[in-house]
């Protein structure tokens, strides 16, 4: 796990994502309030966190488990000079001590996995405001004639992962009212994703001696990687956008 989150350190999006995606969202929430606060939930390194701070006003809280990458995002904010816009939080998205209805909008791109999208956004919701506003990023199977090989390479490295209508429902189930998603495209996962950690391999598997277990974690992302590019049209990460139903 150490060595997973090490080359994810390295790279700009800890998941599959770019800036257009998140803009794409926010757009589709509409008129929002001319102050926002947001919790990101399990932001990484905060790329989708600039993003968002770029086009929006109030504040946004950057939750995640691990200091290395709030780190990073830390030095981000200062460079851009984004620390009264941005408030990097060391936590647990399965511990969340604040109040209830204190958040405009709950985002989180490519984390709701960790704690089940289901078990996420029921957990979440006490969190939103009335009216206020999930966006979420999940894996999803887009086609019906899933490959066996693909279906059980996923269901053994995620099993949550489920149609874009049994997500839906789900959303509709734990109390809120669904009003939009689309697929990431393509390049969201060669190009956010998958091209600048392997475009970093030889750097990290120079800093752990050519390691075994460092060429290990290579290999697995080399072969998610290939089945991507083989299987593309059955599966990606969809962002789902829901409003609290009060």
């Amino acid at each position: 796990m150490e060595l997973f989150l090490d080359l994810h350190t390295r790279v700009p999006r800890q998941g599959p994502g770019n800036d257009a995606s998140t803009a794409q969202a926010l757009r589709m929430l509409g008129e929002l309030p001319p102050q926002l606060h947001i919790l990101d939930i399990g932001c990484g390194a905060g790329a989708q966190t600039l993003a968002l701070a770029n086009q929006v006003n109030g504040n946004i809280v950057a939750l995640d488990c691990n200091q290395c990458f709030l780190d990073e995002l830390r030095q981000k904010i200062s460079e851009l000079g984004l620390q009264r816009k941005i408030t990097p939080m060391l936590g647990s998205m399965f511990d969340l001590a604040f109040p209830d209805n204190t958040f405009d909008v709950i985002w989180s791109e490519g984390a709701i996995y960790i704690a089940g999208f289901e078990k996420g956004i029921q957990d979440w919701r006490r969190l939103v405001k009335p009216g206020g506003f999930l966006v979420a990023s999940e894996i999803s199977w887009l086609r019906r004639d899933i490959p066996a090989e693909l279906e059980t390479y996923w269901k053994e490295q995620y099993a949550g992962i489920d149609f874009i209508s049994a997500k839906i429902a789900q959303i509709e189930s734990c109390g809120y009212a669904p009003f939009g998603y689309f697929v990431l495209p393509e390049s969201a996962w060669l190009e956010g994703y998958y091209g600048p950690l392997l475009a970093n391999r030889e750097a990290f598997l120079a800093e752990h001696n050519n390691s075994p277990e460092a060429h290990a974690v290579l290999q697995e992302m080399a072969q998610e990687m290939a089945l991507y590019e083989k299987y593309s049209k059955y599966y990606g990460y969809v962002f789902y956008l829901a409003r609290k139903v009060a």
